[in-house]
């Protein structure tokens, strides 16, 4: 199922998120992000009235997410980066 994210979805979240910290190439960050600094990042989502949303399992596990962000408050070498 797929719905709105929940300020409880924050670890399950930064726990997906720090899979692709750690094993891959497909992020910028080089450490674990923290559950605190996750439901930070999702407060500033939603607070720009953008989405985050979250598929979960008939358990309600979380299994994945999505999110958009407003190009607005990323400083411009971010900006670059995350578009090119």
């Amino acid at each position: 199922m797929i719905r709105k994210v929940q300020r409880q979805d924050a670890k399950a979240i930064a726990e997906i998120y720090n899979y692709y910290v750690n094993e891959t190439v497909a992020t910028f960050e080089v450490e674990d992000v923290g559950s605190e600094v996750m439901l930070e990042r999702i407060t500033n989502v939603l607070a720009d009235k953008l989405p985050w949303l979250v598929a979960e399992d008939k358990q309600g596990n979380v299994l994945g997410y999505a999110y958009a962000l407003s190009l607005i408050h990323i400083s411009e070498p971010t900006r670059l980066r995350r578009i090119s």
